[in-house]
């Protein structure tokens, strides 16, 4: 079996369990071979640029009212703080009118819900172990999946002391090895990134926030 196969199998099951999922959602630091989306918000405004978001919280957090305000407070080019600035108007997140800003809506509040990231490998489990434990970085759980008849030469001492879940992928499906714990270094920021991207590649019959997720237990 091939990663490509292996990454097919499991999208299938994640269909087939009408869960809300994408491939490889480039966060920079790495590139998940699947990435699943849980209970996220129909409200959810896909924003992938890091800046924006950063001065959108900066906005709210700080009640900013005007853009030289911004500039001021911030280390970033005026040219670039006005491309940010555009981007939360385009989506109509914040208001400008002469310079003031007026927040529209309120993305902060929003939950954002469970993102779970995965890593395909063939035999490579120690590899996988390394990428996954990256993934936390940006998401609130991380699995390396392993063929069946891969997942019998794996240390399972190493997976529960990282953290990291294991999952076990067979011919039509897969199921969970090893459960994994939720990350403590998951940045908000990030993980509102990784889920834009989820929304902007998903499969169009997924209905993440109401499927009945029967594959990772840390969902159910």
């Amino acid at each position: 079996m091939k990663e490509s196969e292996l990454v097919s199998v499991m999208n299938r099951c994640l269909k087939d369990n009408r869960m809300l999922y994408a491939n490889e959602i480039r966060m920079g630091i790495g590139i998940p071979d699947i990435m699943v989306g849980y209970n996220v918000s129909v409200k959810h405004e896909k924003i992938m640029d890091y800046y924006a978001l950063k001065i959108y919280y900066m906005i709210v957090e700080n009640n900013i009212k005007r853009i030289s305000e911004l500039v001021e407070r911030l280390v970033l080019p005026k040219p670039h703080v006005l491309r940010c600035i555009r981007i939360l108007v385009n989506v109509k997140i914040i208001g400008v009118d002469n310079e003031v800003i007026t927040v529209i809506k309120r993305i902060d509040s929003i939950n954002l819900g469970v993102n779970v990231s995965i890593e395909a490998k063939i035999k490579d489990w120690k590899g996988g172990l390394v990428q996954a434990q990256r993934y936390l970085f940006f998401s609130d759980y991380s699995y390396v999946a392993l063929p069946e008849n891969s997942v019998k030469s794996v240390d399972i001492d190493m997976f529960n002391e990282s953290g990291i879940g294991l999952l076990a992928v067979t011919d039509d499906c897969l199921y969970e090895a090893v459960k994994p714990l939720k990350s403590t270094g998951c940045d908000l920021l990030f993980k509102y990134i990784s889920i834009s991207a989820v929304l902007e590649k998903t499969n169009d019959d997924a209905v993440g926030c109401e499927a009945d997720c029967k594959i990772f237990s840390v969902l159910q």
